[in-house]
């Protein structure tokens, strides 16, 4: 076994971003220009106090995906033992005995994950004040994803969520301590740095929504709850979770009220079924009309109109509102057709007991054409007395 017995004391972060400080120097993880030192040193580190095997290291390092996996780790140990005594040259970090490699265990380390589960151990062991002290030192030691830049190889990811996963919950701990102290302040500058820290972990959100609340910060509140329901949940609220659910009920009910309402009138009772064209009143369609022309205009392409009225063979007026039953069997027929024909988002309205205007957005003048002709062919014949259709065609 190699020996070294150095009096220089080592910090070393892995929080974040690697660092190693001793002596007044330091050794970054940008500096190593390697993601593999980078991962080969942070995994020693990890498991200070045990020898690691090299068949481990080359499953941690590289699973099987190099050919020659014994040769390149030991090249590797080599190039991190070249790497650590460049900065430190009377220093030996790893020791190598009977194919094991491990940290020295004659330096003087302060490893901030370590430290940061003993703090939590810890805080289970005592009493409630000194135990919030204790949380608070661990939280400060917490700096992101533990060596965050390394996250394609499974060990990686589950010691990162390992560790964000207490960080969660310590943060909790932490934000619920403060505001039984009337410490909300304190509580708020902890969930907001929580927020700044992991911004993709919802529980993080939530506990901000929760400290902005005890505070009775009701516009902030709602701003925090309306974008977790936008980020993790893509505005809907049916879906969000049993947590988010209670807090709404309590603080929010007309939020789900209004909400509610707004998709019940624009999905209808059956969100799954949207068939056939949109059938709606005059003014309605006038208004959809102005909105698809200002569309169109922006976009530089063309919609068709077509005014279709149900006439009797010799009435050349068209556009009347006789309520006869003649008129009004032909124009039932025609909407059945319209139903079964067109395409949801195509829209379509009547005037009177015999006038049909469809808008058909994105079709092109002989595809509307043909639809108006479909229709003719369908009334002609079937009443009695016989009825036609007058056809306008216009492009918006």
């Amino acid at each position: 076994m190699e020996e070294n017995i150095s009096p220089v004391h080592f910090k070393v972060t892995l929080f974040g971003e690697m660092e190693v400080s001793g002596g007044g120097r330091e050794l970054r993880e940008k500096q190593m220009k390697s993601t593999q030192l980078v991962k080969l040193l942070a995994y020693l580190f990890l498991n200070l106090g045990r020898h690691v095997s090299d068949s481990e290291l080359r499953d941690v390092l590289w699973d099987g995906e190099i050919s020659n996996p014994s040769g390149a780790l030991k090249n590797l140990v080599y190039r991190l033992r070249r790497t650590l005594a460049a900065v430190w040259p009377d220093v030996n970090f790893v020791i190598t005995s009977n194919g094991e490699h491990f940290i020295n265990p004659d330096l003087s380390l302060d490893i901030d994950i370590l430290e940061f589960r003993q703090l939590i151990r810890k805080y289970r062991g005592q009493d409630k004040e000194q135990g919030l002290e204790d949380l608070i030192r661990a939280a400060d030691l917490y700096k992101g994803k533990v060596v965050k830049n390394l996250n394609d190889l499974k060990w990686e990811r589950y010691v990162q969520i390992w560790y964000c996963h207490q960080y969660i919950e310590l943060i909790s701990q932490i934000c619920e301590e403060l505001i039984a102290r009337k410490r909300m302040y304190d509580a708020e500058m902890w969930a907001i740095n929580a927020v700044m820290l992991e911004p993709e972990e919802e529980q993080i959100h939530v506990n901000y929504l929760r400290v902005c609340l005890a505070q009775n910060k009701k516009n902030k509140s709602m701003e925090v709850f309306n974008s977790i329901v936008h980020n993790f949940y893509h505005d809907d609220l049916e879906s969000i979770s049993p947590e988010l659910q209670e807090i709404r009920a309590r603080n929010f009910p007309h939020l789900s009220d209004s909400l509610r309402q707004l998709k019940d009138m624009v999905y209808g009772t059956d969100k799954a079924s949207v068939r056939g064209p949109l059938l709606c009143q005059l003014p309605e369609f006038v208004q959809i009309l102005r909105m698809e022309r200002r569309w169109r205009i922006y976009q530089k392409r063309s919609s068709h109109v077509l005014v279709i009225d149900v006439i009797r063979d010799g009435d050349e007026a068209g556009g009347g509102s006789e309520d006869s039953k003649d008129l009004q069997s032909a124009r039932q027929m025609l909407l059945d057709h319209w139903q079964a024909s067109l395409r949801p988002v195509d829209v379509v309205t009547t005037y009177g007991s015999s006038r049909s205007i469809l808008l058909l957005p994105e079709l092109d003048e002989d595809i509307s054409k043909k639809t108006a002709e479909s229709a003719r062919d369908l009334i002609s014949g079937k009443t009695d007395p016989r009825c036609t259709l007058k056809i306008w065609n216009f492009t918006i």
